[in-house]
């Protein structure tokens, strides 16, 4: 027979299936007093909400919902450019065919003719 703890232990454990966790505020506010919770990951719970504050982490995969995929990188690649994020010289596997219709559309994209007051 196993004890409720444990079993609370194995619910919430089946749940973990996504990469985020999506819980009230007020449910983390209550989980935050509580003592038997552990210090460290209380700690990084909290660092990660003040930052919260301040800043977003903005999962790709739901942004780009049901949008053409044209369409969502593009929007995508504005939004990551004025981010906080790092430029990196890789590009994840995950994220070959994002760059791979970047560049089809840049490469295939027709150029705008100049206007008379930019070719004079």
């Amino acid at each position: 027979m196993i004890d409720p703890d444990t079993q609370s232990l194995i619910e919430g454990l089946l749940r973990i299936q996504e990469k985020h966790i999506i819980i009230k505020k007020e449910t983390v506010d209550t989980l935050l007093k509580q003592e038997d919770f552990d210090p460290a990951f209380r700690t990084n719970l909290e660092n990660y909400l003040n930052i919260a504050q301040v800043y977003y982490a903005l999962p790709k995969g739901t942004l780009k919902e049901d949008i053409p995929l044209s369409i969502s990188i593009k929007e995508l690649a504005k939004l990551s450019n004025v981010s906080s994020l790092e430029k990196t010289y890789h590009i994840l596997h995950e994220d070959d065919r994002e760059l791979s219709c970047i560049l089809k559309n840049c490469l295939t994209a027709p150029t705008a003719p100049k206007d008379a007051s930019e070719s004079e």
